[in-house]
């Protein structure tokens, strides 16, 4: 049985394991131009860089990789299926979080992602289990692509009574399109994957299509807006490849 002042040892030890701050870094949307010096110095601070993907590669680290030099750093992906299975899920954020813990023993730890990381983001879910293990996090942000997307189109947020974000496949699978497109203020729909056509019928129904549009891949050079009818006859690439595409509705 231990005594008092070994469990006081002990913990102390523990403590000093835990040297390392887990960085959760947004890099804005699209292109490199839009990573923050205040990103940059982050990363430049860690010993490792890891950064959510479905495959071996990610925007996020290759907008860092244009900026930054990560030549003597180690860089590791963290290997996400996307699946709704809710077991695998847990498995895939479980593993993500042992091998960032594991990291954080020797330096700092850039986690990527891109975008803003407060914003729908798989970084900010893994920093919660971290910080909830008692290691150190912050947050860095990047510029969204919801306010990247408003000054594309030139619109004012504070012109708007309020500003509804909102997840747009879930929004359309619960029926609370409608709702949402009877409030009194501006929309931004994000995450919408599977059913951006259908969204859009929601929005001509309700008599909103004149005051929306939808940007796609704002800030890069393949920016594209498409506004008020246009959106009814969207190209079949647009639809399929609408990751970080925002579909706003004005106020």
């Amino acid at each position: 049985m231990k005594n008092q002042e070994e469990l006081s040892d002990s913990k102390s030890s523990s403590l000093k394991t835990k040297i390392g701050t887990l960085f959760a870094i947004g890099t804005g949307p699209s292109s490199s131009d839009f990573l923050t010096e205040q990103a940059k110095k982050a990363i430049c601070s860690s010993e490792t860089i890891f950064y959510p993907s479905t495959k071996k590669s990610s925007k996020a680290f290759d907008f860092v990789k244009k900026q930054v030099d990560v030549s003597q750093k180690k860089c590791e992906p963290l290997l996400f299926s996307m699946t709704k299975d809710e077991k695998i899920s847990k498995r895939e954020y479980e593993c993500a979080k042992e091998k960032i813990e594991d990291a954080l023993k020797v330096g700092n730890i850039a986690l990527l992602t891109i975008g803003d990381v407060s914003i729908c983001s798989t970084a900010a879910k893994i920093a919660r289990l971290v910080k909830n293990d008692g290691f150190p996090v912050r947050f860095v942000s990047g510029i969204s692509s919801i306010s990247a997307s408003f000054s594309a189109l030139c619109l004012d947020l504070g012109s708007s009574e309020s500003l509804f974000v909102t997840a747009g496949d879930r929004a359309f699978l619960s029926n609370e399109i409608p709702k949402i497109l009877s409030e009194k203020g501006a929309k931004a729909f994000i995450k919408m994957k599977k059913y951006l056509p259908q969204i859009i019928q929601e929005i001509k129904t309700a008599g909103r299509l004149s005051y929306s549009h939808l940007v796609f891949h704002v800030g890069s050079a393949d920016e594209l807006i498409f506004s008020n009818d246009d959106l009814l006859t969207l190209p079949e690439n647009i639809i399929q490849e609408q990751y970080m595409s925002v579909l706003i509705v004005e106020g």
